[in-house]
């Protein structure tokens, strides 16, 4: 199920992804999605 290396996962444009990762503007560093509301 984990077999999906890293890279191959960024390039997915399925943001519902559980460990789908976004740049944050605000602290500059990649975070999951899920965290994303509560980060900002």
């Amino acid at each position: 199920m984990n077999s999906i290396s890293f890279p191959e996962r960024l390039n997915r444009d399925d943001q519902s992804a559980d460990a789908a990762l976004i740049p944050c503007e605000v602290c500059n560093k990649s975070i999951e999605w899920q965290l994303f509301e509560e980060h900002v």
